[in-house]
């Protein structure tokens, strides 16, 4: 009785450890095609990768710029619109 109770136990143990091995390679596989597969998808979405847009600059005054050029209202007073 005791050999019989050897061999189911050896036979659950095989079985259950096949079950494990089998479920270990699928999982193992899941992980690393998630890992390839996130991988890839950062190599595509990191801020680097993307062109960066920089903001325009505003226009530099030349220096021939003459305070002439600036118009004034004719009814406001004089020099409120050609002061900097």
């Amino acid at each position: 009785m005791l050999y019989w109770e050897h061999v189911l136990e050896n036979l659950k143990i095989n079985f259950l450890g096949n079950l494990i091995l089998k479920n270990a390679k699928e999982l193992t596989l899941y992980v690393f095609s998630a890992l390839l597969g996130g991988s890839i998808l950062y190599q595509f979405l990191k801020p680097e990768a993307q062109p960066r847009i920089k903001p325009p600059r505003p226009p530099k005054l030349s220096d021939d710029f003459d305070e002439a050029d600036i118009p004034n209202k004719p009814d406001s007073p004089q020099g409120i619109y050609k002061s900097r």
